[in-house]
C-alpha cells in the first residue's frame, strides 16, 4: 500500500542518513521501524540509558560487518607506507 506522510525536514535528513549508513532504502527503514514499534520493541520517545545519549545502532551485526568491509576496501595501500 502506498501512502503520503509529512515528515519534518530535520527528521527526514536523519532518517535518510541512517538508512544510507545501514544500507537500506528509506522504505525498508520506515517499514522496519514501524514493525518494531508495533511489536513493542521500539524505544520510548525519551529513550533510556546509553541509547538516550547516543541513539541505537543501525542494522544488525551482519550490516555492521558489511559496512566495515566496505570501508576497508577504500583504504589505499600506498597510504600505509
Amino acid at each position: 500500500m502506498k501512502t503520503t506522510m509529512e515528515i519534518r525536514d530535520p527528521l527526514f535528513r536523519k532518517m535518510k542518513a541512517q538508512a544510507a549508513s545501514a544500507g537500506l532504502s528509506i522504505r525498508q527503514l520506515v517499514t522496519e521501524a514501524i514493525e518494531e514499534k508495533l511489536a513493542g520493541r521500539g524505544q520510548s520517545r525519551s529513550g533510556s540509558g546509553w541509547r538516550k545519549v547516543f541513539g541505537s545502532l543501525p542494522g544488525s551485526a551482519k550490516d555492521i560487518d558489511r559496512i566495515v568491509r566496505s570501508e576497508f576496501e577504500r583504504v589505499d595501500p600506498a597510504d600505509w607506507r
